[in-house]
This record gives C-alpha cells, sequence and structure tokens, in this order.
C-alpha cells in the first residue's frame, strides 16, 4: 500500500519531477558552498605557532607531557591542565618556567636544556593564545557550526 504522498508524488508529471530534482541539486549546491566557504577565517594564535612553538610541541611528546597533563581537556589527570597556563594572571612563562626547571613532589624534574624548556614554553603560550579550555561560552548556527562568543567579541 502506498501512502498519500507517494500516490501524489507517482502522479506528478515528469517535468514537475525534473523541477524537484534540480530544485534539490542546486539547493545541495548552494548549501555546500555556504559550508565550504565559511568558518575559514582566521585563527588566533597561528601566528604564535613559529618553529620555535613546533619543536615546543616536539618536547612536549618527548617527555610524555600528556600522560600526567591535558591540553584542551584530553590528556592525564595527575597535573594540571595547561591549556591556559600561559595566559593566566597569577602565573605565566616565570611560573611555568620554574616547574619545568626543578619540578615538584608529583612533577619530576626534567634534563631539559635551556633550548628545549625555551621551546616547550612557547609552544604552551601557542596553546593559551589558540583557544581556551573550558568553553563555555558558545553558541551554534542554524547550519551546526560551533563558535566561542568570546572570539566573536575579540575580532571586533
Amino acid at each position: 500500500m502506498l501512502c498519500v504522498e507517494q500516490k501524489q508524488f507517482q502522479e506528478l508529471s515528469i517535468s514537475a519531477k525534473r523541477a524537484i530534482f534540480w530544485a534539490l541539486v542546486l539547493g545541495f549546491i548552494c548549501y555546500s558552498a555556504l559550508i565550504y566557504t565559511t568558518g575559514t577565517e582566521y585563527q588566533a594564535g597561528e601566528e604564535a605557532f613559529s618553529g620555535s612553538a613546533q619543536r615546543g610541541k616536539l618536547v612536549f611528546q618527548k617527555y610524555n607531557c600528556i600522560s600526567c597533563h591535558q591540553i584542551y581537556g584530553l590528556g592525564g589527570y595527575m597535573g594540571p591542565d595547561l591549556t591556559n597556563v600561559m595566559e593566566e594572571e597569577a602565573k605565566g612563562r616565570n611560573y611555568a618556567e620554574v616547574f619545568i626547571q626543578h619540578g615538584t613532589a608529583k612533577m619530576p624534574r626534567f634534563e631539559m636544556t635551556e633550548t628545549e624548556r625555551d621551546e616547550l614554553l612557547n609552544y604552551l603560550e601557542y596553546v593559551g593564545k589558540a583557544g581556551s579550555y573550558p568553553v563555555t561560552d558558545f553558541k551554534v548556527t542554524w547550519y551546526g557550526n560551533i563558535h566561542s562568543e568570546t572570539a566573536e567579541n575579540e575580532k571586533q
């Protein structure tokens, strides 16, 4: 048994069916163009991802910092989240450098070279400039993209 909508569709002429088909194709193309051209604006922190910050990411991986610390909420839970450690007023570069250089009761004292330490700090600065965690102020657009309202306000 066919439902009413199926019967009505079968009764349409070929030209009406073609018109519906091409309207759907055109709608798909317009929607795809919208999706692929929006959301590609400049991302904050890209200029901070210098060669030194890239090497700092390798240092972060070499010493397996992610096993204890988190970046953007991902990683271990023994140490603090390092996403915004460089951006916080009470902390910053000197604060992080002391912990990296001397360690604590729970954090080992890594025998990093001064270059490795500086590169790691540059990477943490990049992470802090590229985003924040946890994201608490965001909006979802009608087509499914998520935008941080803080980032929108910083652009203006």
